[in-house]
């Protein structure tokens, strides 16, 4: 595909950096247009939000990656350039664990927070996995001569195995990206606003850690790169079990905490 979208000199600019920051740049101006509805009640409230996010993603997602890997790739630092490298797993949970020391330091509301957070957490994948495509990273399993779909990379830069080049695959990042964009649709819609009623607080962050859960379980199916767990299951779907089980303990905590409150 086009791991490098310009270059000019030793300058670089990576598909995968390019589309993972569109994505942030749209969750970072949505927050914004709702910090009322988050429940941020000072201006420093929303910097101090953002940081908190960025700052809990980024180690989540490098530490889940070198987890998963068993430990730093050969030919690669512990910070390295942005052009692959990180856990989605990992990253809401760093994001997560952000989000609430940051409401625990200003007694903000994590509820509201985390369901806006959430909402649009999808979106932001699928412009990601866009970069992944175009990079060759979270690549599909070689696809059958009669499938009537596939993707062929070519590119020697592409970050997936040389063994690879020139097989058709299973284009697994669109197929990610697709059932993303369907998911964060629905949440944004369940958020409410303009007139609509939403869900009561929390139901966002389960449906979304639910709905991604059951997404990235089926898609391990499809995807080339996966890592072996425990039996049949890879990492990935131990993972996105965990993801399923976090969506019913705290839809579980929030319908408790609203009885608490009747």
């Amino acid at each position: 595909m086009c791991p490098v979208l310009f270059q000019f000199g030793p300058f670089r600019l990576f598909s995968y950096s390019v589309f993972g920051e569109l994505g942030a740049l749209l969750a970072f101006a949505f927050w914004y247009a709702r910090t009322d509805r988050m429940g941020l009640r000072e201006p420093d409230d929303f910097w101090l939000l953002l940081n908190a996010i960025l700052i809990g993603g980024f180690l989540g997602g490098r530490a889940g990656f070198l987890a998963s890997e068993g430990g730093l790739p050969a030919g690669q630092g512990l910070v390295f350039p942005l052009t692959s490298g990180f856990s989605a797993f990992g990253v809401f949970a760093g994001m997560a664990l952000g989000l609430l020391a940051l409401c625990r330091l200003r007694r903000l509301p994590p509820g509201p927070i985390l369901d806006h957070l959430c909402a649009i957490l999808p979106i932001w994948i699928a412009a990601a996995r866009l970069g992944c495509f175009l990079t060759g990273c979270c690549y599909g399993r070689p696809a059958g001569p009669s499938w009537p779909w596939t993707v062929t990379f070519t590119d020697p830069g592409a970050a997936l195995p040389r063994a690879l080049l020139g097989v058709p695959l299973h284009p697994a990042q669109l197929y990610e990206a697709l059932g993303d964009l369907g998911l964060g649709l629905l949440l944004l819609r369940g958020l409410g606003g303009a007139g609509r009623d939403g869900w009561p607080a929390g139901t966002c962050a389960a449906v979304f850690l639910a709905g991604y859960g059951i997404l990235r379980f089926g898609m391990e199916a499809l995807r080339g790169d996966t890592v072996a767990g425990i039996g049949m299951l890879t990492l990935g779907q131990l993972q996105a079990l965990g993801f399923v089980l976090l969506a019913w303990a705290w839809q579980a905590l929030e319908r408790r905490s609203r009885l608490d409150t009747m």
